[in-house]
C-alpha cells in the first residue's frame, strides 16, 4: 500500500527529489542521453519533415501572419515564433521533439514523486515515454499534434500539483495553458470543465477556487471574442470555427443518408435549398460511404472529395471551384452548415447514435492509423500553389526517404492500432478493479481526488472523440499517455495489496 511507504513528496521537495536521489538523476541522465540518440538515429533515416494536406494550410496562416484560419490559429503562431530564430524544418519538428520529451519527463517525475510506485512500474512507464514509435514520427510531423499533446501533458502535471499542493501561481499556470491548448486545438474545449472541476476538489479557499476557474474561463472567453472579431473582419462572418460548421455537416450526412428519405420534418426555411441539394445527392448518387471506408480523408469524406453535396453547394452559390480549399469561401459556408448539421442530427438522434456514435466508439478502441500509413503525401512535397508558401519558408525543395524506411514506419502502424486497444481496455479495467478492490482508498488522501479526476478526464475525452468527429490514431497519443502510466500505477498497487 502507498501509505504502507514513505510519502515522498512529504518529505523532500520536488527539485531536490529529482536532482538528488541517485536514482532519480540516473533515470533523468538516462531518459536523456537516450531520447538525444533515438533522435538523431530517427532523422538520419528520416532527414526530412514530414508534411500533409493540413501541414500547408498552417503555414500559409504563417506567411500572412493571419489571426485567423481554418484550422486554429495556435500553431501557425508557433511556426513563426520558431521561424525568428530558425526557417530550417528539422529546427522546428527537433524543438517540437524536445517539448515532448520534456512533459514526459516532467510527468513521468510528477507521479513517481507523488505516487512513489514500485521499480518495475516506473520502468515500464519510462519505456513507454522513450521509446514509443509515435512520439518520433508524431515529432517529424509540420502539425499540430505534437505541441498538443505536450501541451495537454503539461497541463495534466499542473491539476495534479493544484490537487495535491496548491498555490495561487499555479491559477495561472492552469489558465495560460488552457488558452494556449486550446488556440492550438480545439480538442481543448471540454480541458476548463475539467480544470473546474480540480478547484470544486481542491482544498483551498473559497477566493482560490473562484479565481482559478473564473480566470481561465476569461482568457478563453477572450480568444473566441478575438476570434470572431478576426474572422468577421477578414471574412465578413461572425463565427468562431467555420471548420467546426462544416464538420457538424460532413458528420451529419454519414448520418442522413440511412434516413432522408424517412425523414417527417421540414427542414427550416434558410435550410430548405441545402436540405433540397443534399437529398437530391443521395437520390441520385449511389454512395456507399461509412465511418469504416478507407479513404484519404479519414472521415471528413463530404468536406473534401467531389461530389460531395457540401462542395456543390457552395459551389452553387460561388461558381465551379478547382483549389483545394478557398478559405473564404469555406468560411463564408461555416455557419450555414452548422445550423444545417445541428438541426439533422437533432431530427435523426437515433440514426446519429446508430450510425455515427456507435462506428466512432469502434474507431476509438481500434483506431485508423490515418497520416502513418500514408505512404505518398508525407513524403512528396506539393508543387502547386498550396505548397509554394510551405517550400519558400522553410527553403525545402524535397521531403523524400527511402522506400524502405517508409515500409518500415508502414508496418509499424499498421499494427499500432493493436496496441492502443490493449492500452485503452488496459485502463478501463485496471481503473475499476483499483476502485472495486478498496485500493483507492487505500491511498494518501490527497491522492484520491487525483485519481478520480484522471477518471473523470478519460471519460469526458471518450464521450468528446465519439461525438465530436471521426476518431483517428494521433487524436488519442495525449490520452494513450495518461491511461498507460495509470494503468501500470494501478497494476503495481492492486499487486502489491494481493501481496500484503
Amino acid at each position: 500500500m502507498i501509505t504502507q511507504r514513505p510519502i515522498d513528496f512529504e518529505q523532500i521537495g520536488f527539485f531536490n527529489y529529482v536532482f538528488k536521489k541517485k536514482e532519480n538523476l540516473s533515470y533523468l541522465i538516462v531518459a536523456i542521453i537516450c531520447s538525444a540518440i533515438v533522435w538523431l538515429v530517427f532523422k538520419y533515416y528520416y532527414p526530412h519533415p514530414n508534411i500533409i494536406f493540413d501541414s500547408y494550410h498552417y503555414v500559409n496562416a504563417t506567411v500572412a501572419n493571419s489571426f485567423v484560419n481554418a484550422w486554429p490559429i495556435g500553431y501557425s503562431w508557433f511556426i513563426r515564433l520558431v521561424g525568428v530564430f530558425s526557417r530550417s524544418p528539422n529546427f522546428l519538428v527537433s524543438l517540437q521533439y524536445i517539448l515532448l520529451n520534456f512533459s514526459l519527463i516532467f510527468f513521468f517525475f510528477t507521479i513517481r514523486y507523488f505516487f512513489c510506485p514500485a521499480r518495475w512500474v516506473s520502468l515500464l512507464i519510462l519505456l513507454f515515454c522513450l521509446f514509443n514509435p509515435i512520439f518520433y514520427y508524431t515529432s517529424n510531423l509540420i502539425l499540430s499534434d505534437t505541441i498538443f499533446t505536450s501541451l495537454s501533458i503539461l497541463w495534466v502535471i499542473n491539476l495534479i500539483w493544484i490537487l495535491v499542493r496548491p498555490g495561487y501561481w499555479m491559477i495561472f499556470t492552469n489558465a495560460l495553458l488552457l488558452l494556449a491548448a486550446f488556440s492550438v486545438r480545439y480538442n481543448a474545449l471540454y480541458y476548463p470543465v475539467i480544470a473546474s472541476i480540480v478547484f470544486l476538489f481542491v482544498r483551498r479557499n473559497i477566493v482560490f477556487k473562484t479565481i482559478g476557474i473564473m480566470l481561465q474561463l476569461s482568457l478563453i472567453g477572450l480568444f473566441v471574442i478575438f476570434t470572431i472579431v478576426k474572422m468577421n473582419a477578414a471574412w465578413g462572418i461572425k463565427q468562431f470555427s467555420p471548420f467546426g460548421g462544416w464538420k457538424l455537416a460532413n458528420d451529419a450526412l454519414y448520418v442522413y443518408k440511412h434516413s432522408y428519405n424517412r425523414s417527417n420534418y421540414d427542414a427550416p426555411q434558410k435550410l430548405k435549398p441545402l436540405d433540397h441539394h443534399v437529398k437530391k445527392y443521395f437520390d441520385t448518387n449511389k454512395d456507399t460511404i461509412d465511418l469504416f471506408t478507407p479513404d484519404v480523408t479519414s472521415g471528413s469524406y463530404y468536406m473534401y472529395i467531389h461530389p460531395s453535396p457540401l462542395l456543390t453547394y457552395r459551389d452553387s452559390i460561388f461558381g465551379p471551384d478547382d483549389s483545394s480549399l478557398d478559405l473564404e469561401k469555406f468560411a463564408k459556408m461555416g455557419q450555414l452548415y452548422e445550423d444545417y448539421g445541428t438541426w439533422v442530427i437533432k431530427n435523426n438522434l437515433h440514426s446519429f447514435v446508430k450510425y455515427f456514435i456507435w462506428p466512432n466508439i469502434q474507431r476509438y478502441f481500434i483506431a485508423p492509423p490515418e497520416v502513418y500509413t500514408d505512404d505518398i503525401n508525407p513524403f512528396s512535397i506539393r508543387t502547386d500553389g498550396l505548397g509554394l508558401a510551405t517550400r519558400n519558408w522553410f527553403n525545402l525543395k524535397s521531403i523524400s526517404a527511402r522506400q524502405s524506411v517508409i515500409d518500415f514506419r508502414h508496418n509499424i502502424f499498421m499494427n499500432y492500432p493493436i496496441l492502443n486497444v490493449i492500452i485503452h481496455i488496459l485502463f478501463v479495467f485496471t481503473f475499476f478493479s483499483f476502485l472495486f478492490t478498496g485500493s483507492l482508498y487505500r491511498l494518501h488522501s490527497l491522492l484520491v481526488p487525483v485519481v478520480v479526476v484522471i477518471g473523470i478526464l478519460w471519460l469526458f475525452d471518450f464521450l468528446f472523440n465519439v461525438s465530436a468527429a471521426a476518431v483517428v490514431l494521433r487524436y488519442q497519443i495525449f490520452i494513450s499517455v495518461i491511461e498507460f502510466s495509470f494503468s501500470v500505477i494501478f497494476l503495481g498497487e492492486i499487486l502489491n495489496e494481493n501481496k500484503v
